[in-house]
């Protein structure tokens, strides 16, 4: 509903949206807001929640990255260049609390109802914690991930928290005012730990909304993929081996033949856990 998303830190009083098409979502909560001003006057109080997440979140946006930690176990994790990026999110049972109790104490006013902006890659780094992940965390430039119609938040072939460079300031909104009036944020390893018990009770493996499956696909020469393999893994194996010069024939993993022919495809680099760059190929 912000108009502008590439100020970080910005709080309440920004600009929004002016609501001339209801069939924009942003621009549609502005006119909710206008509206419902006109009815209650000063006694409205606006909470304008962020990313909202916790455990039996159905979107996957956020509980994607655990879950997907969790059933790669040692393999790679593909993710986006994480280095400027950030992450707001607020567990839904805080959001519920806060508006329980802020009507009770009978607040007035507009308030980003958010939790404190992280480093993306400090999330991923406690997700792969909580989770038990011993594999290698795989960043991919941006257009690399486009040239893979690989999209951005949510939906289809998605990596959820992964945003234009453009809209950073989008999960660094200011969260003081809700601080100021008493709004609670869960801590992360524990928000992190409950949605993976939840997500351990649903299956790791469930049909999901938002990210990249992790099944077995079919790979670039028509074959099967190793198991925890699909087809961006292929493809990322298939860079590194360009990058080396190397004209391959028939390479194998698991005793399975996977590329058939060099590939020219994007640059990668490699982020570890301890947040080095190894440059030695992308997964999916």
């Amino acid at each position: 509903m912000y108009a502008n998303q590439q100020q970080p830190g910005a709080n309440e009083d920004a600009a929004v949206h002016e609501p001339r098409d209801l069939g924009d979502y942003g621009q549609a909560k502005v006119a909710a807001e206008r509206t419902s001003e006109l009815v209650l006057g000063e006694r409205l109080l606006i909470a304008r929640p962020g990313l909202i997440t916790g455990p039996k979140d159905p979107t996957d946006r956020f509980s994607y990255w655990v879950s997907r930690l969790a059933l790669a176990g040692a393999a790679q994790v593909l993710t986006p260049a994480v280095q400027g990026r950030y992450v707001q999110v607020i567990d839904v049972r805080d959001v519920a609390a806060w508006i329980i109790d802020a009507g009770q104490r009978e607040l007035q006013g507009v308030v980003n109802v958010v939790g404190t902006p992280r480093p993306l890659a400090d999330v991923l780094d406690t997700a792969a914690q909580v989770a038990g992940f011993t594999g290698e965390l795989v960043a991919a430039e941006d257009q690399w991930l486009q040239e893979h119609q690989v999209s951005y938040w949510s939906g289809e072939r998605s990596l959820p928290l992964w945003l234009p460079r453009e809209d950073f300031g989008f999960l660094q909104r200011g969260n003081q005012r809700y601080k100021s009036a008493a709004g609670p944020e869960r801590d992360m390893t524990d928000l992190l730990a409950d949605i993976l018990a939840d997500e351990r009770a649903r299956a790791l493996d469930h049909e999901r909304r938002a990210g990249l499956d992790r099944g077995a696909r079919t790979g670039t020469a028509g074959r099967a993929c190793p198991p925890g393999l699909g087809v961006l893994e292929v493809f990322a194996l298939a860079d590194r081996l360009d990058q080396l010069q190397v004209s391959v024939q028939d390479q194998r993993i698991g005793g399975e033949s996977i590329v058939q022919r060099p590939y020219l495809i994007g640059q990668a680099d490699q982020r570890g856990r301890d947040g080095s760059s190894r440059g030695d190929g992308l997964n999916r």
